[in-house]
């Protein structure tokens, strides 16, 4: 499997979804304060418009058991969620299965890989209107 980023000291970095939880501590009592559902929607609207980025394949009709079977596949990067996880830790969630974002070789030959995006990088409404000729 392709190794993921490491700390500075060489060690494992802990897992994604344990940083945001112990962040983002949250009940179910707390209030929303001055948030709302639109600006949840609003960031996603903005995100559509920004990027889109492929994913590899599993084949078609086919997606990714990175929790199970393809596990070390370098395609996936599971991620560990802790008995403690103030979410899943009741339902007994072990694992969040991620497949990575396809990768394209450097141009500069300076980093092993870039990310893809498939759509413009601008704020242009191209989620409304379309990224090339064809969904103009």
């Amino acid at each position: 499997s392709m190794s993921l980023k490491m700390s500075v000291s060489g060690g494992s970095l802990p897992s994604a979804r344990k940083v945001a939880d112990k962040m983002i501590l949250r009940t179910d009592k707390e209030e929303a304060g001055e948030m709302s559902v639109h600006m949840m929607q609003w960031g996603q609207f903005l995100t559509h418009d920004l990027d889109h980025t492929p994913v590899v394949s599993a084949g078609p009709g086919k997606s990714w058991d990175c929790c199970g079977a393809d596990r070390d596949n370098m395609a996936c990067a599971p991620i560990t969620i802790d008995q403690e996880d103030s979410f899943y830790g009741p339902f007994n969630k072990s694992c969040m299965s991620f497949a990575r974002s396809s990768l394209a070789p450097s141009t500069d030959c300076k980093a092993m890989v870039d990310q893809q995006n498939q759509i413009t990088s601008y704020l242009d409404g191209s989620m409304i209107y379309g990224s090339d000729i064809n969904t103009l």
